[in-house]
């Protein structure tokens, strides 16, 4: 045997003994409760120490700066059932659901307020912001795409305009 062939034959003789004594370990504290907040939630974003929750009526902010100890901050109250999703940029939260598509000011967590709405004819069930873009996933109604101050970009059915309030 070369040389060569036998530095190889080490290296890899060592390199799978060491992933093989590091992965169990690992994996064997994954995943770790650190905390828990109770109640019904249907949808989850995170940002910072904060996590926004979906509820079946409306939107929570909670504190998560300390996992072990997760507490409600502030909560805005929204009609129209459930929220089936939430997305968090720019001290916003973009939510969606059974009611209209929401835009929420989270600044100051404690004291969230609707700043804007948009009315869409077949519930919104997942929203993703990215880019300055918001979009919305809207079953048969299509994707909708939005700026993040709130102007619709693409609508497939010319929906009403968004009504900043």
């Amino acid at each position: 045997m070369s040389r060569q062939g036998f530095i190889a034959r080490v290296v890899v003789v060592v390199v799978v003994t060491l992933c093989d004594l590091a992965l169990p370990a690992l994996a064997q504290d994954c995943p770790e409760l650190l905390g828990h907040l109770p109640g019904p939630v249907t949808a989850v974003a995170v940002e910072g120490d904060y996590a926004y929750l979906g509820t079946a009526s409306g939107l929570v902010v909670a504190d998560i700066s300390d996992p072990s100890a997760p507490r409600v901050v502030g909560e805005v109250v929204m009609l129209g059932g459930p929220i089936a999703d939430v997305a968090v940029e720019g001290g916003y939260a973009y939510v969606v659901g059974d009611g209209p598509f929401q835009v929420i000011d989270v600044r100051v967590p404690s004291a969230p307020f609707e700043v804007g709405a948009y009315e869409i004819s077949l519930a919104a069930r997942s929203v993703a912001v990215s880019d300055g873009r918001v979009v919305l996933a809207a079953e048969e109604n299509g994707l909708y795409i939005f700026d993040e101050c709130g102007s619709l970009l693409v609508d497939p059915h010319a929906g009403p305009p968004l009504a900043v309030r």
